[in-house]
């Protein structure tokens, strides 16, 4: 029961939801349909929770931003469901490239928030470069279902703020 409560309180309202419409309303109320990733609120969510901890035991905390560089472009010129695809690597990729207690959401159309606990100026540096790295180093298959599918260089900017 105290978990449902918890659960339920990312809305400024508390409502009782049958069990069956639990599992519903918090995939749909938490995470982006595309991405898998957390959606703004729940991700402003955790990184209050993270922050107010961090700050009861004096621990530092990083959180990075990234945004898809010209990625209007993609959806200008190759469509939106290309568009949907980048969104989709690149998020699977900082998910991958990021560590087990850091947390990823999606910020906004192309923008990405990443939370990362305990994490000195020094390391979330080193953090966000070895994401952009990784979302540089490989293009991004239109169709990754076929080899011979056309592909996209992706790059990323991001931007770190350190609170000690």
């Amino acid at each position: 029961m105290e978990l449902r409560w918890w659960l339920l309180g990312f809305n400024d309202k508390v409502r009782i939801v049958k069990p069956d419409m639990l599992a519903h309303e918090l995939q749909n109320g938490l995470f982006d349909p595309l991405t898998g990733l957390l959606l703004r609120r729940a991700t402003e969510e955790h990184l209050d929770r993270i922050l107010a901890a961090g700050q009861r035991n004096s621990r530092p905390l990083a959180v990075a931003v990234a945004d898809i560089d010209k990625f209007k472009g993609v959806n200008d010129t190759y469509g939106h469901s290309c568009g949907d695809v980048v969104l989709k690597e690149v998020a699977s990729r900082l998910k991958k490239g990021c560590r087990t207690c850091d947390v990823v959401g999606r910020w906004g159309g192309e923008e990405f928030l990443i939370i990362l606990p305990d994490a000195e100026q020094a390391e979330a540096l080193e953090i966000a470069e070895r994401l952009r790295e990784v979302i540089a180093a490989t293009p991004i298959m239109m169709d990754p279902g076929h080899t011979d599918s056309p592909s996209l260089s992706i790059t990323i900017s991001m931007g770190v703020r350190c609170v000690p």
